[in-house]
């Protein structure tokens, strides 16, 4: 019974979110741009390979 009503959650809550979302912005900018010279995107600022402050946790593996 409960993996039934979160499955009904799921479809009825979860999926309508997400296509109301693709309706009004492109999440994971895949839109096509004819007058692009390439679409590679630079990292902003202060963003690199690691978000901030992992190196002081260590190693998780």
């Amino acid at each position: 019974m409960p993996r039934l009503l979160l499955t009904l959650l799921y479809f009825v809550v979860v999926v309508p979110m997400g296509g109301a979302v693709r309706l009004v912005r492109d999440p994971l900018a895949r839109r096509w741009r004819a007058g692009a010279a390439t679409y590679w995107s630079r990292p902003g600022a202060g963003q690199g390979v690691f978000p901030a402050g992992a190196a002081d946790q260590g190693r998780s593996h």
